[in-house]
């Protein structure tokens, strides 16, 4: 006969070693950020114009019009306020990732890839005032966000 020192429908009672998890690559994380920023970034706004373009001429917009519609400069249209939108977003996203990633200052990484990411920009349009007046917000913009995606990683993950 086997006697049992436990109930035998408990959980059964051990001491477990609860093992630190390494701290991850700083270099990884912001790589893989700014790969994740960059690709999504440039694809969003290709997507959302497809499907603008769709609804715009089912409801009879020439493709003229529909182009003037999609280029129009600033916020006067749902497709630029949406893009800005999805775009700050996958910086969040990004953040987020980086945050996996490097599991350990991830505000310092997050803005490095930021920072990287706007290095690009402004080299692309250092010769126009008002462009880089623009890309200037868009950059805090993409702090802050940056910076949420990296408190949801702290702050325990999307449950």
């Amino acid at each position: 006969m086997i006697f049992m020192e436990e109930h035998p429908y408990q959980t059964p009672k051990s001491k477990v070693l609860d093992v630190d998890k390494k701290p991850g690559s700083a270099v990884k994380a912001i790589t893989v950020g700014i790969v994740l920023n960059s690709v999504f970034s440039l694809l969003a706004p290709i997507a959302l114009a497809f499907i603008f373009g769709i609804v715009l001429a089912a409801q009879g917009y020439s493709s003229e019009d529909i182009q003037d519609y999609i280029r129009a400069e600033g916020f006067r249209n749902a497709y630029s306020i949406l893009s800005l939108i999805v775009g700050l977003m996958i910086t969040s996203l990004s953040g987020y990732v980086v945050g996996i990633i490097s599991r350990e200052k991830v505000y310092r990484n997050a803005t490095i890839m930021v920072m990287i990411v706007y290095i690009a920009v402004f080299a692309i349009q250092w010769n126009d005032a008002a462009k880089l007046l623009e890309a200037l917000i868009y950059l805090g913009l993409d702090l802050l966000f940056a910076w949420a995606g990296a408190w949801l990683y702290q702050r325990g993950g999307i449950q």
